[in-house]
C-alpha cells in the first residue's frame, strides 16, 4: 500500500511540474528530470539490470517514479541472496 501511494505522490508530482510549465515556471520538470537521470545512471540500471527487467522498463519507471521504484527491487534482491549461513543461532 505504501508503494501506491508513493506512486501516486510521485505522479502529482509529474503534472504539477506539467501544469507550472504553461505557466513558464518549468523548474520542478527540471529538477525532477535531472534528479531521476542522476538515479537511473547510478543505482536504477545496476538494479533493473540485476532483476533481470527490460531496458525500456527500467528506463519508464526509473525515470518516472525514481527510487520509489528501485528501492523495493534492491531490497527484495537482497532478501532473495540471503542463506542460512547469514543467520546466526542463538
Amino acid at each position: 500500500m505504501k508503494q501506491i501511494i508513493n506512486y501516486l505522490l510521485t505522479i502529482i508530482l509529474w503534472i504539477a511540474g506539467i501544469v507550472l510549465v504553461f505557466f513558464k515556471f518549468p523548474y520542478l520538470v527540471y529538477f525532477l528530470l535531472i534528479m531521476h537521470l542522476v538515479e537511473l545512471l547510478m543505482v536504477g540500471w545496476k538494479t533493473g539490470k540485476a532483476a533481470q527487467l527490460s531496458t525500456p522498463g527500467i528506463l519508464v519507471m526509473c525515470m518516472l517514479f525514481g527510487n520509489y521504484w528501485w528501492k523495493p527491487i534492491r531490497q527484495r534482491i537482497k532478501e532473495e541472496a540471503l542463506t542460512e549461513k547469514d543467520f546466526m543461532e542463538v
